[in-house]
Formats: C-alpha cells, sequence, structure tokens
C-alpha cells in the first residue's frame, strides 16, 4: 500500500485524427484525493502530446475525442482501516459517490444539487460520535475537502444542540464526531426513498467503525435502525409532556448500535417539546452513555 498515493484511477480515450485514423490511449492518475473532472483533462492532454509524440504523429492535428471511458476508479489499499484520518475521509467519499449513483432518490431528482457529504467534523479516532438521519438542505455541492475543526458552525441544529451537550456530555461539539445515518443529502426525509437505507447504513457502519467511538448519540427518532434490528439491548424512555389533558409523551432510548456500541437517541432539536421534557430525555440517555 502507498499512502501517499492511495488513489489509483484508469481512463481510455480514442482520438480521432484528421486523417481519419483512430489512436487509443489510456492514462493512469495517481493522487492523495479523489480524481475531478479538471484533473482528469489536464494529465489526459499531457497524455495524448506523449502518445502523438511516440507514434510520430505530434503534427497531426486531434479532430475529436471519441471515447473517454473510465477503466478503473480504485484505492490502492489493503485495509481501510489503517489509512490515516483524511485517507480514510478521502477513500469514503470516493466510495460514497458510487452507491450515491445507485440511490433511488437521486434517480427521482436527477436536476436536484443535494449531493452528499461524510461528516462535519475532523475524524477522531476513539472519541464520542453523534448523528441525525441525513444531511438536509438543498442546491449544496457535494464535500470534497477535509472538515475544518475551527470552522464556524452557526446553524440550527448546531446552536439548538450545544447547550445539551456541554451540560450533559461536557463536551463540546467541535470535540466530538458529527456524522448522518445517510451521507446522502435531501431537503427532508419526504424526498428521501426507503430503499436508500440499504445503501447509506453500510457506508455509515464502515464510518463508525473506522472512529470506534465509546459512545454515539442519535437526534431524531432512531426507527430506522430499530426496524432493521441494528439496536440491541433496547431500552425506551418515556417523559410526559405538558399538562392535562393535553399531556404527550417524549421518548428516548438506549443500547447498542450494530451490537458493539454505547447508543443513546433524543428528541431532535426541532421536536416541538418542553425544554422541561428535553432536559430529562437527555439526562436519563446521558447517563447511560457516560455510566
Amino acid at each position: 500500500m502507498s499512502e501517499s498515493m492511495p488513489y489509483a484511477n484508469r481512463y481510455s480515450l480514442t482520438l480521432i485524427l484528421k486523417d481519419g485514423k483512430e489512436l487509443s490511449v489510456e492514462s493512469e492518475i495517481n493522487s492523495r484525493e479523489p480524481v475531478y473532472p479538471s484533473q482528469i483533462l489536464i494529465e489526459l492532454s499531457k497524455t495524448i502530446t506523449k502518445c502523438l509524440e511516440k507514434n510520430n504523429r505530434f503534427s497531426w492535428e486531434v479532430l475529436e475525442i471519441k471515447i473517454i471511458t473510465k477503466l478503473q476508479n480504485t484505492m490502492n489499499y489493503e485495509n481501510p482501516s489503517e489509512l490515516k484520518e483524511v485517507d480514510f475521509f478521502h477513500y469514503l467519499l470516493q466510495k460514497t459517490e458510487v452507491f450515491f449513483e445507485k440511490s433511488e432518490t437521486r434517480k427521482k431528482y436527477p436536476e436536484s444539487n443535494w449531493n452528499y457529504a461524510i461528516c462535519d467534523t475532523p475524524i477522531q479516532k476513539g472519541r464520542g460520535l453523534f448523528f441525525g438521519l441525513n444531511w438536509g438542505g438543498d442546491d449544496i455541492n457535494q464535500q470534497t475537502v477535509y472538515p475544518d475543526a475551527n470552522k464556524e458552525r452557526n446553524w440550527k441544529f448546531v446552536t439548538n444542540s450545544r447547550p445539551f451537550f456541554r451540560q450533559y456530555l461536557n463536551r463540546e461539539i467541535e470535540s466530538l464526531n458529527y456524522s448522518n445515518l445517510c451521507f446522502f443529502r435531501s431537503p427532508s426525509m419526504n424526498e428521501f426513498v426507503e430503499s436508500d437505507w440499504d445503501l447509506a447504513i453500510p457506508l455509515f457502519k464502515e464510518y463508525i467503525n473506522y472512529v470506534n467511538p465509546p459512545w454515539c448519540l442519535m437526534l431524531g427518532k432512531p426507527d430506522t435502525l430499530i426496524n432493521r434490528s441494528f439496536i440491541t439491548d433496547l431500552e425506551r424512555y418515556e417523559v410526559l409532556d405538558g399538562k392535562l389533558p393535553r399531556t404527550k409523551r417524549v421518548f428516548g432510548y438506549t443500547g447498542k448500535l450494530f451490537n458493539r456500541y454505547k447508543f443513546g437517541s433524543v428528541p431532535h432539536t426541532e421536536s416541538r417539546i418542553s425544554n422541561q421534557a428535553r432536559n430529562k430525555i437527555w439526562g436519563k440517555v446521558s447517563h447511560h452513555l457516560l455510566n
């Protein structure tokens, strides 16, 4: 395994020359990060020039690039779990791209610029992890850069959650791993096609196995995990919120995720419950996570 050049991308193309003849060219691009279209064109232009020189056709005009085929897009690795954090991030990003193109949500909304992301904080092995269902938002480009720990995180989900992480887990969000159960983005779960969980959860499982957190906390309903039997030793906590006759039940959950990781679930920050009920649930769930 080459740690410095973990990506191998092979391309094949056919050139149509001025005299009508065809010339086949192959190129391999090695890099530390996934290769994007602009880089491909630059590298292929170098290869074309070398190939024409080799075949004594340097003065012949290339009229058309007839075929560009991605022959191979693989990682030079033996075990992803042994990659450095930034290299694992890019490995998983590239793998997510392949899965994303198979997504039924993607096929249903092909013109939407929703894309995907892996995590919002740098990967911190052995530290706690928190996650939601999937990334929200619309018209947002795909993640390509490893997350910056010191960037400003001021959107509503984070600002509403931050006081509870401080009070009940004694942690700043930046000191934790922050991701989502599904790396694919959609404006809301109403657009999300249910069958995409079969693509999404294996990617998340690979991520959490690499992080190996002492605990993980889900902000939102864990029905997707419960219904697929990914949570064992499940316990449900119930708090009554409000006054009779308009009381409603608020739930929190604990257990083991993937039969390995200490798991907790609290209501999403957007859920309409009182601060009193939210604090009670956070208290019960955080006690399980930290003990």
